[in-house]
């Protein structure tokens, strides 16, 4: 199960410690730019072998935009899970 922990929630600014590899991070930071009102997202890996991954947003509601990248990421997943059992 991915755990994050929020770092920073402040004034439209959100900084978040995942804790998985950063595949998921990737692939949640890449569907928050299609959410609207977000200005800057990015995340970090710090170091390769010890670093957490951390996710920086900023924007309108950065929160409300993690939450719906993260959830579209999810139905991403369960779509390409019902494809694969198709076959």
């Amino acid at each position: 199960m991915v755990k994050i922990k929020i770092i920073e929630n402040d004034k439209g600014k959100l900084k978040a410690e995942i804790s998985d590899n950063s595949t998921i991070v990737n692939a949640i930071n890449e569907q928050v730019w299609n959410q609207k009102g977000v200005d800057v997202s990015t995340y970090s890996t710090g170091h390769p072998y010890l670093g957490k991954p951390t996710l920086l947003m900023r924007g309108k509601d950065p929160e409300k935009a993690v939450i719906a990248a993260a959830e579209k990421v999810a139905e991403n997943a369960r779509s390409l899970k019902k494809q694969l059992e198709k076959q």
